[in-house]
């Protein structure tokens, strides 16, 4: 997946995710907000699943996922998840515009 402002390696914050197996470094990870710890713990406990925590993330209302692993989350809970990481974070004036039908804009 290609980001449309740049190549991906050009943007790295802080301390990079890497496989805890192998030492690998992530070069692709996204991070999501998440409204809470069981909001968070819901998507990161079974094995199986694209979205993972690491130690530096402990504590933060948040999850990773790599975009190499996002064609296994569909369209639809992909929306979900985005809109859910933007109401964690915005304003409830704004929060309440989005979820009336107000859009962008309206606030």
């Amino acid at each position: 997946m290609a980001l449309p402002f740049g190549p991906s390696n050009l943007l790295t914050w802080g301390i990079d995710a890497t496989d805890p197996d192998t030492g690998e470094r992530y070069a692709d990870v996204i991070m999501l907000w998440v409204e809470s710890e069981s909001d968070k713990l819901a998507l990161t406990q079974d094995p199986a699943s694209p979205f993972f925590t690491t130690a530096h993330f402990d504590g933060h209302p948040s999850v990773l996922v790599r975009a190499s692993r996002l064609r296994e989350i569909t369209t639809t809970e992909l929306a979900e998840l985005i809109q859910d990481a933007w109401l964690s974070r915005a304003s409830k004036k704004r929060a309440d515009v989005w979820l009336g039908g107000g859009g962008i804009g309206q606030v």
